[in-house]
C-alpha cells in the first residue's frame, strides 16, 4: 500500500492507561499529560511538528446503544464545543483490532467508524476533521473511542476537496488532501494494532 505524502514512519508501540491496553502511534507523537491536565478515562497525543497538526485521543466511555449513526453522534456531540457536522459513518468496514472474541460472548467487536468536520472557531475559514473509532465493547459495557483530529487552515482548507467547514454548502467530491489521508493512517494503526494487555481495567456489567 502506498502511504499519502507526510506520513509517520516512525510507528511504535505505546502503553495506554498504565499499560493495561496497547496500540501503536507514531513514536515523535508527545503525551500532551506531560504540559497539561487529561481526565483518567483518557490518553491524548500531539504531534510535535507544526506542518503535521494531528492528534489522536483515546478515550473509554459509557457504551452507547442505538444505530452506528446514533452512537457515532453522541461520541462527536461529547467532543464537540463547536458546531460540527458527520459525513460518513459505517460499521464493520475497516481494520480489525487484535481483541479476543470470548471478550465479546464470541462475536467479532463491531467498530464503528465516522468522518466529520467541526468548527475552528478561532479561524474564519478552518475547521477540523475528525476521523472517529468506535469499537464497542459490549460485555464490559465501554465505548473505547479513538478520534484522530486533523487541523486544516491555511492554504489547506484550498487542497481539500473532500471535507468542508460546517455550513459550507456542498457535497463531498472530489479528493481528500494528504493530511486527512495521512490522520487516517493513524487512525488504521491505532485499531490494527489495538490490544488489551489487562481486562481488569473494565468493570464487566
Amino acid at each position: 500500500m502506498t502511504l499519502p505524502t507526510g506520513t509517520p514512519t516512525d510507528f511504535a508501540t505505546r502503553e495506554l492507561y498504565g499499560g493495561a491496553i496497547t496500540t501503536t502511534i507514531p513514536g515523535s507523537f508527545l503525551d500532551a499529560s506531560t504540559v497539561r491536565p487529561v481526565p483518567s478515562n483518557q490518553e491524548v497525543f500531539t504531534s510535535p511538528t507544526p506542518n503535521l497538526p494531528i492528534s489522536i485521543i483515546f478515550d473509554l466511555l459509557e457504551a452507547q446503544s442505538g444505530t452506528p449513526q446514533e452512537v457515532a453522534s453522541t461520541h462527536f456531540s461529547d467532543i464537540a464545543s463547536s458546531p460540527f457536522q458527520i459525513l460518513n459513518v459505517s460499521s464493520n468496514t475497516g481494520v480489525t483490532p487484535q481483541l479476543p472474541k470470548e471478550q465479546n460472548n464470541g462475536q467479532d467487536f463491531e467498530v464503528v467508524s465516522a468522518e466529520g468536520t467541526i468548527v475552528n472557531e478561532k479561524n474564519e475559514t478552518g475547521y477540523t476533521v475528525v476521523i472517529m473509532a468506535i469499537v464497542r465493547m459490549v460485555k464490559v459495557g465501554t465505548d473505547f473511542v479513538v478520534s484522530v483530529n486533523i487541523q486544516v487552515e491555511g492554504e489547506d482548507v484550498q487542497k481539500e476537496e473532500w471535507f468542508r467547514r460546517p455550513g459550507v454548502e456542498g457535497l463531498p467530491q472530489g479528493e481528500k488532501g494528504d493530511l486527512v489521508k495521512v490522520g487516517e493512517e493513524v487512525a488504521r494503526r491505532a485499531i490494527a494494532d489495538l490490544r488489551v494487555v489487562d481486562w481488569g481495567l473494565f468493570v464487566e456489567e
